[in-house]
């Protein structure tokens, strides 16, 4: 009998949130990938440079590759078949939606059989309707639920009504909260704005959410993946990876995963810098070139200065003059041991950096409050 995968919904990290060193190259370290799709692997219809190849190559090394999407608007033959497109095998199997977790989600808390008005798109109400539920687009239906999701045509008309059924009693649930959904030209509204507006009109936030800040999404992917003959692949060899602290990265450190970080997408530098523990990935890369490195950890030294090979970075008690933030009370400084190299453009500068500015703001300090290097990344 295959085992199964307990979803969790931890509310705080189940390790000591820091950068860690793995002993070989992530590809060979971890057994399986769980890979976010927007922002990692493309931008719309647009690839991410270096994705294809490095997945690739990480499958090549024995890696398993799955994909893990908050965007419920896509059936996942549609989201394999553009995956494929970019010179990658992949079969609908290996792709899992918000919209799969989060018509399981509605099957553990809302009687069979009853009506479900789903704002969001044929993916979604798909889902819902394979839970044995009945679809219902207006209020006047009497819904015991309310479920939005991401797509293309969502507009007034809807909230309208997920307004009115949820004035009315319907539960409030929803696929995901992301504010923001990258793009061949840059952001755009996801389904959080729209959540937020609908909670706004009614007094109302949604009771639950199946999607990543949820660690529930990884669980259901290795539930997924352990189907047919293959074993659950544990926790401690799964590896999330994404582009985002308040959904991959987080949900990770909820599910007690190790995570990747890469800055292709929404979280770039000074947001690592800032983040909080719930928020720090395990390993930091600029792309996913970082599936095929061996990661190193940066080490404390005796004066309380971090190190990681040649860079230095300390916290120094600020002196201000006419061009310093005057707000600061310390500023982060990275120096390279041995030549002048620039620590704007070095990964390793930013893991160095972001284990000082850790320290510092878990020693009781605000990070607000130090002044941070530029990264151009």
């Amino acid at each position: 009998m295959t085992e199964t995968a307990t979803p969790t919904q931890s509310a705080q990290p189940a390790r000591p949130v820091a950068l860690l060193s793995s002993q070989k190259p992530l590809c060979e370290q971890y057994q399986l990938a769980l890979l976010d799709l927007d922002g990692v692997i493309y931008r719309g219809k647009n690839p991410v440079e270096f994705a294809a190849q490095s997945v690739s190559k990480a499958a090549d090394a024995g890696m398993t590759i799955t994909y893990t999407t908050n965007n419920p608007s896509r059936f996942p033959q549609v989201v394999a078949a553009q995956i494929k497109g970019f010179g990658l095998e992949c079969r609908p199997q290996q792709v899992i939606t918000s919209a799969i977790v989060a018509a399981r989600m509605l099957s553990q808390r809302i009687p069979h059989g009853s009506k479900v008005l789903v704002v969001g798109g044929e993916h979604l109400k798909s889902e819902v309707h394979g839970q044995g539920f009945e679809v219902v687009d207006s209020a006047k239906d009497h819904p015991a639920a309310v479920l939005m999701g991401w797509f293309p045509s969502i507009g007034w008309p809807q909230l309208a009504q997920a307004c009115f059924a949820i004035e009315a009693g319907a539960q409030f649930f929803c696929t995901n909260h992301d504010t923001t959904l990258p793009r061949e030209y840059g952001l755009t509204p996801g389904i959080g704005t729209f959540v937020n507006a609908v909670a706004a009109a009614t007094g109302r936030q949604p009771a639950a959410m199946a999607g990543k800040p949820e660690s529930a999404m990884y669980d259901v992917e290795r539930d997924i993946n352990a189907q047919g003959s293959h074993k659950l692949v544990p926790v401690k060899q799964s590896l999330p990876i994404g582009d985002r602290l308040d959904t991959d990265i987080e949900a990770a450190n909820r599910g007690g995963y190790d995570s990747l970080c890469v800055l292709t997408g929404v979280s770039h530098a000074r947001d690592l810098l800032l983040a909080g523990p719930l928020l720090r990935p395990t390993y930091i890369s600029r792309d996913l070139r970082g599936l095929l490195e061996q990661h190193h950890a940066p080490t404390l030294g005796e004066d309380g200065s971090w190190h990681l090979r040649g860079w230095t970075a300390r916290i120094v008690a600020t002196t201000h003059d006419d061009h310093s933030d005057q707000s600061a009370q310390a500023q982060l400084i990275v120096t390279r041991d041995h030549d002048q190299k620039d620590p704007r453009n070095s990964i390793d500068a930013l893991r160095v950096s972001c284990q000082a500015a850790w320290a510092y703001a878990d020693s009781g300090h605000d990070p607000y409050r130090l002044a941070l290097p530029d990264f151009d990344l």
